[in-house]
């Protein structure tokens, strides 16, 4: 999961969202929620992503790939 939405990540003032793609949004973000409250353990991309949740949702998710440097494994 990257972030829960672009509601709570910012949208770019220079592209305004239409009524659809803020309905899609809201919707995603429901599910986004939902996902990590029925999940023992959710993954996000980032720190940053993972304090866009609500505060009380953080103590499920876990962050994994930040610092992700694929030069070492190779």
């Amino acid at each position: 999961m990257e972030f829960p939405s672009y509601a709570d990540h910012g949208w770019d003032a220079k592209y305004p969202p239409t009524e659809a793609q803020r309905l899609t949004d809201k919707n995603m973000q429901m599910l986004s929620y939902y996902q990590v409250m029925k999940s023992q353990q959710t993954i996000v991309t980032s720190e940053h992503a993972k304090k866009m949740f609500p505060r009380k949702l953080q103590s499920s998710i876990v962050v994994q790939f930040e610092g992700f440097d694929l030069d070492k494994i190779a």
